[in-house]
């Protein structure tokens, strides 16, 4: 089973970790995340990273968000 991970790292909280079924789901957290977190929309800057299914920063120090996906219970 595919699972997809949304990870929120901003330097005033502790790193959020969510677990999704669905990639638009992980998504929808991220941006809210970042909604939550952030006062000027105009310092989002999406970008495309190898591995990464969707990242964004929103802010000048570094704070961003990332969607990464993965199988469940995938020993290999």
């Amino acid at each position: 089973m595919e699972i997809f991970t949304a990870i929120c790292e901003d330097r005033h909280v502790d790193t959020h970790v969510r677990v999704f079924d669905t990639l638009d789901k992980a998504i929808t957290y991220a941006k809210k995340f970042i909604e939550n977190n952030t006062r000027h929309s105009e310092d989002i800057q999406k970008s495309d990273v190898d591995g990464w299914l969707y990242y964004a920063t929103y802010s000048c120090e570094g704070d961003f968000v990332r969607v990464e996906s993965s199988i469940l219970n995938d020993v290999s």
